[in-house]
């Protein structure tokens, strides 16, 4: 619990604030760009219906990573992570959900269907075009290369889904707002205190990498800039601590959402 508490509050800080202030000196950080949607969906791509000749990276390594490191899981395991740099893709001890996931670019409850080594087993791939591609071309090239390697088949449809909807709870927020000209406050001892240019981003934050294993809609009604001074009580979760602290309620709501389906994966041979 104390591994996911610091995981999303990092997914938040990486993807959502504009200023961290931590033990000691000021850090400041650029703006992070403002999501396109709260709700994301998933991106257009070649990999589902496409008549088009697929792109195929000039060349692609899979390996099975016997290495015991990770757990059990994509979803919860601490193994590597997929990148996607200018002209590679690769990832060392990952699982086949993530490297899915990073192809069709889509959260975990984007993805349906599909067998249980999905999370348990893991790979090093690395896969690399001699051109400069980016990931509009990169990504569309590794759902080849999953169709090729694994027999991945899938097909889009569209699904209700639970989300949250971020509210106000019925006391009122405790988020401080700050106006022009106004000082940041001190940090409370053993917290984590940043400033959001607008909710939006704290929201997006908390859906940077699907860590409350749900999307987040803003529904707060708050707009103006604010102070998030984040601290933990022993054995609380980070929607209790975001309702306790910042006065904000974690709402379960339905909506239509596009989702990825699996229908037929198989496991690679080793190359």
């Amino acid at each position: 619990m104390r591994q996911m508490r610091i995981d999303v509050i990092a997914a938040v800080v990486a993807a959502a604030l504009v200023y961290i202030f931590l033990s000691g000196p000021t850090h400041s950080l650029a703006a992070a760009p403002t999501a396109a949607a709260q709700v994301s969906t998933p991106q257009e791509d070649s990999g589902v219906g496409s008549k088009e000749k697929p792109l195929v990276f000039d060349a692609a390594s899979i390996k099975p990573n016997d290495s015991g490191l990770g757990g059990k899981g994509g979803r919860g395991g601490r193994g590597g992570a997929v990148q996607i740099t200018t002209g590679r893709v690769f990832g060392k001890n990952v699982t086949a959900r993530q490297i899915i996931r990073e192809a069709y670019r889509v959260k975990d409850y984007q993805l349906s269907g599909g067998p249980s080594w999905l999370d348990s087993d893991r790979f090093d791939l690395d896969a690399k075009v001699e051109s400069p591609a980016d990931e509009h071309l990169l990504r569309p090239m590794l759902q080849t290369l999953l169709g090729d390697r694994f027999k991945l088949v899938v097909h889009r449809e569209t699904k209700q889904i639970p989300i949250y909807a971020l509210v106000v709870a019925k006391d009122g927020p405790k988020v401080r707002e700050l106006k022009d000209g106004d000082p940041v406050p001190p940090q409370s001892p053993g917290s984590m205190l940043f400033v959001v240019e607008k909710m939006q981003d704290f929201v997006a934050g908390m859906n940077g990498e699907g860590q409350l294993g749900r999307p987040v809609v803003d529904k707060t009604g708050l707009l103006g800039r604010y102070v998030f001074d984040l601290r933990f009580e022993p054995d609380e979760d980070f929607i209790s601590m975001v309702q306790r602290v910042c006065g904000l309620k974690f709402e379960s709501e339905k909506t239509a959402m596009d989702i990825v389906v699996i229908d037929h994966i198989e496991k690679p041979s080793p190359n």
